[in-house]
């Protein structure tokens, strides 16, 4: 892809190219302040470079695919939008993709005015509001170009401010020196004023005809792609030196504009946070996230792609269907244990979301003796995809191939996890044997997201929604210590054995927030003999039956669980024994 550089003077582009452009939707709005305007003006008098522009050189169809706004010319901090653009009778524009801020400034400095309010004043109050052009003052001595000052005296003014008379000013128009068309014009003009002998004035009016008026004065280059994502690759290339943006800040910049009843953004936004903070659990879904599972839930292309929201792409009709399915769904994964930490793809609960719309789910899903064993299998079958990393690589085909499976559903029917799985297992890790088990609980350590899912997947007892369970050393950490192992008689071998293996699955079992606290450092064959009379917490941590629960027993504990759990898991996701 190459470009051509046009030059041209800042005069010729404020008259000529501006006027036709326009703001494409993923343009963020005016930022830049009254000052930095001013500074803006200074750096172009002292022949600054302000760096080069990108047109977008949109013409028909794609004219009247996308969303533009216009660009300022009249800013009102009162209303400080850019109002969208009637462009129906257009052919062709140019939407600006880099350098929206350096064109609005010109385009209101020199040709348009900006309404401030003024301080201490309420905002209600007619008299508050000023409206302000843009002069310089003719009579002011430069500064030397060393220092960090401006150079010039450019404000912006009132017309009454302006026309008051004082000594060692004279305010002239910036906008003025673009209806002057020759320097001659420029120079009768001059000696028609009463400082038609002063130098000062005179270098002045010189200085701001030569910065506006010089071949070169500003650069820019022509885009004439009209596909509209490749157009958002080179927008998020120019603007990675900011703040990070990414496909989807602009797509949603583009559902923003484009839905009717919906402000896209606000809504998106405040979903995002409800999942976060109003489900049961802790978690930090984003907007990447909710846009997903809303391009899969409408039934067409679910990727990030810019004709994938457009007006007519029928995600606004189903804006309401994801508002409730979606909280629906996470309050599901919390019930079942999860968190941010445990729910390491997050992509894995959108097929669930798709089920829960196709079968018309409501709340009573979460509860309801009904759905119990339906709530089973979905268990089952997200924490077996998380174990099997299957969102790991190509999400969006993972996502097109699942809901192929679901779309047929209707209300009432069984989430299908055996077809799922069997339509899945050709590309990705879900074939599960006894040695993969083996492999599972070798790798799932303490600091590892996989201790929960594995123990999460065989724990005996209902975890309890709204409870955020934590993983736990069953013989506490801080007594696994080489003194203290020492003490108990154990020789040095077994001693860096048992210090080897203390953060292994073997040694860990779920347990909530509050118990975990109150357990904290007691040795665990105490804490169950105090606080459980009835069995429940060894049943719920699968302790074997008939092992010395001592450290000084660790080993025969640690390979006796061991088995356990890999029966437990062998079963759990349909292994045969050996």
């Amino acid at each position: 892809m190459s470009y051509s550089p046009q030059n041209t003077s800042i005069k010729s582009f404020v008259r000529d190219i501006v006027p036709k452009c326009y703001l494409p939707a993923i343009q963020r709005e005016l930022v830049w302040k009254p000052e930095k305007i001013e500074d803006f003006m200074d750096s172009i008098l002292r022949g600054f470079p302000f760096g080069t522009l990108l047109l977008w050189n949109v013409k028909k169809p794609a004219i009247h695919k996308y969303s533009f706004y216009d660009l300022i010319r009249i800013f009102d901090a009162e209303h400080p939008h850019n109002n969208k653009a009637n462009i129906i009778d257009l052919t062709e524009c140019y939407g600006i993709l880099d350098g929206q801020q350096r064109t609005t400034a010109l385009n209101l400095g020199l040709k348009g005015q900006y309404r401030m309010k003024l301080p201490k004043k309420w905002w209600g109050n007619p008299s508050a509001w000023i409206v302000k052009k843009l002069y310089i003052n003719m009579l002011h001595i430069p500064v030397p170009d060393n220092n960090n000052e401006r150079k010039y005296e450019i404000e912006f003014l009132s017309d009454e401010d302006a026309l008051r008379k004082r000594e060692g000013y004279y305010w002239y128009s910036v906008g003025n020196i673009l209806s002057r068309e020759t320097e001659q014009e420029l120079r009768e003009w001059r000696r028609s004023t009463p400082y038609r002998d002063s130098e000062v004035f005179e270098d002045n009016l010189d200085t701001l005809w030569k910065a506006f008026n010089r071949q070169g004065g500003i650069t820019y280059f022509l885009e004439d792609n009209q596909d509209l994502n490749e157009v958002l690759t080179i927008f998020v290339r120019l603007n990675m030196g900011g703040e990070k943006l990414s496909h989807s800040d602009l797509l949603l910049s583009l559902a923003t504009a484009n839905w009717k009843a919906h402000d896209a953004r606000k809504e998106i936004y405040e979903l995002t946070e409800k999942l976060n903070e109003d489900c049961g659990g802790q978690f930090a879904f984003d907007k990447d996230f909710v846009l997903k599972a809303l391009l899969v839930l409408n039934d067409k292309d679910l990727r990030f792609r810019a004709e994938n929201v457009q007006l007519d792409s029928g995600l606004e009709e189903k804006w309401e269907e994801i508002k409730e399915k979606l909280p629906l769904a996470v309050k599901l994964v919390a019930s079942f244990g999860f968190s941010d930490r445990t729910l390491t793809a997050k992509n894995a609960l959108i097929p669930i979301v798709y089920y829960l719309s196709k079968t018309s789910r409501d709340n009573s899903f979460l509860t309801s003796k009904v759905y119990q064993e339906e709530r089973n299998r979905l268990r089952l079958w997200i924490i077996t995809v998380l174990m099997g990393r299957v969102f790991g690589g190509q999400s969006d085909d993972v996502l097109r191939r699942i809901r192929e499976i679901l779309k047929p559903l209707h209300q009432g029917q069984s989430f299908p996890a055996e077809e799922i799985n069997l339509k899945l297992i050709q590309n990705q890790n879900l074939s599960i044997s006894k040695e993969v088990i083996k492999e599972l609980i070798e790798d799932a350590d303490y600091k590892s997201p996989l201790a929960f899912l594995l123990l999460a997947l065989i724990t005996p007892v209902q975890l309890d929604p709204g409870i955020q369970y934590h993983v736990d050393h069953i013989h506490p950490k801080s007594h696994i210590e080489r003194e203290r192992l020492k003490s108990l008689g154990m020789i040095e071998q077994e001693i860096e054995w048992v210090l080897q293996k203390q953060n292994a699955l073997p040694n860990l079992q779920l347990l909530s927030g509050p118990v975990n606290q109150q357990k904290l450092d007691m040795p665990y064959d105490e804490w169950l003999a105090e606080h459980d009379k009835h069995g429940y917490y060894r049943q719920m941590g699968l302790i074997p039956e008939g092992v010395d629960l001592r450290l000084a027993s660790f080993r025969a504990f640690y390979e006796a669980r061991q088995n356990l759990l890999l029966g437990r898991l062998a079963r759990a996701l349909g292994v045969q024994s050996e």
